[in-house]
């Protein structure tokens, strides 16, 4: 073999070699971490056929629908309100629940011909409401079939407002536009979440 072709050979194999003894040792890409929600669904999915729509924006699912691996007591059957908050406190973590109890206000509960009941819960923060964050607990007879709605996890604003229900009306009213602006209902206290931004923001609807 020519002496050139031997040379080029043995540099090629060199390469290989080095190729080989380096390359173990190249730390390997950290991979994002999972949230705990991402992580409670995934569990939920290992044991039920579950279907989810995401919320990027929050994080947790606008949508989750089964059935769901939850079967009703006596007690629940017979309580559509205690049956919701107990189904979302068994999944509170794919939501960012603390405690379904203090979280929610029930609005109503509404049945189906399919014999389906569909409860509606505010979620509150010191008793007052967030607006536009509701989430349904859909039941049957013996189950429950899915969540879906808006849930706005961890609100830590203070609930305690610097102006008055009065103030805030006197307000509302000379900053209207019209000859004859009327308050035509009590200001209600109330969060308010910002879609684009997501801040928390405590405000009197008047």
């Amino acid at each position: 073999m020519p002496t050139h072709l031997r040379t080029t050979t043995a540099l090629i194999t060199i390469a290989v070699v080095l190729l080989l003894v380096v390359a173990p040792f190249v730390a390997p890409r950290a991979l994002p971490q999972a949230t705990a929600a991402q992580k409670a669904v995934r569990e939920l999915a290992a044991v039920a056929p579950i279907e989810v729509k995401w919320n990027e924006a929050t994080d947790i699912p606008d949508w989750l629908y089964g059935p769901l691996p939850y079967t009703l007591s006596k007690d629940e059957q017979n309580n559509p309100d205690l049956a919701a908050r107990n189904v979302l406190t068994r999944y509170r973590d794919i939501f960012g629940i603390e405690n379904a109890a203090a979280q929610f206000q029930l609005v109503r509960v509404d049945g189906d011909p399919l014999g389906q009941k569909h409860v509606r819960l505010q979620q509150v923060k010191d008793g007052v409401p967030v607006f536009g964050r509701i989430l349904l607990v859909h039941l049957d007879e013996a189950r429950a079939l899915g969540i879906d709605g808006h849930f706005q996890p961890a609100l830590t604003l203070a609930t305690t407002p610097a102006l008055t229900a009065a103030q805030a009306e006197a307000a509302a009213v000379a900053a209207a536009d019209g000859t004859q602006p009327t308050v035509y209902a009590p200001a209600r206290l109330m969060i308010y979440v910002d879609d684009a931004t997501h801040a928390a923001t405590l405000t009197w609807q008047v």
